[in-house]
């Protein structure tokens, strides 16, 4: 159960993250960035699409084994999340590097791609396959009374864990605010 909890934690809410898992267990990388890629256009854009399509079905690298840690939060925003874990997690993963085709218009321009080609973009990820979970002791927070400001996020761990990252962790909180203002 604590591996398929993991897994579905480290897949996230991508849409195709199962299928680019299995892609990457059968070696079909390439089969699956034709299968997952936007349509390629007929006019505008047509050249770039092909080019990126060549960089990412060459892209897979891997597997290598790797440990991580899912660290359990609090998540300070409108939504509650689950999956929820309440205890840090340590796994332990096969992990695969590869890239598929993205819109570029639908990634920020500080997203970093291989490649910005036009209307297209080869963007670089990881995939995890969970192959065991370790559940670690600690001694758990209790949930934090600040209030968060609308169209805001921030994350606090809901078990103690080392100061360097407690400070990684608060970091990946983050504010919109309008320009002017």
């Amino acid at each position: 159960m604590r591996i398929e909890v993991a897994q579905r934690l480290l897949n996230g809410r991508w849409r195709h993250a199962s299928a680019a898992l299995q892609a990457c267990q059968r070696g079909e990388w390439a089969e699956f960035v034709r299968r997952s890629a936007p349509a390629r256009p007929t006019l505008a854009g047509r050249l770039d699409h092909p080019r990126c399509l060549a960089l990412a079905e060459r892209s897979l690298a891997g597997p290598v084994m790797a440990k991580l840690t899912l660290v359990p939060l609090w998540a300070c925003s409108t939504e509650d999340a689950s999956p929820r874990v309440d205890s840090p997690w340590e796994c332990t993963v096969r992990r695969w590097t590869a890239a598929t085709v993205v819109e570029s218009r639908n990634c920020a321009p500080d997203i970093p791609l291989r490649l910005r080609a036009g209307a297209f973009g080869v963007l670089q990820a990881r995939f995890e396959e969970v192959l065991s979970v370790d559940v670690r002791d600690a001694e758990p927070l209790p949930q934090p009374t600040r209030e968060v400001p609308m169209f805001a996020n921030g994350f606090q761990p809901r078990v103690r864990v080392p100061p360097e990252l407690e400070s990684r962790i608060q970091a990946l909180g983050f504010t919109a605010e309008d320009e002017g203002d």
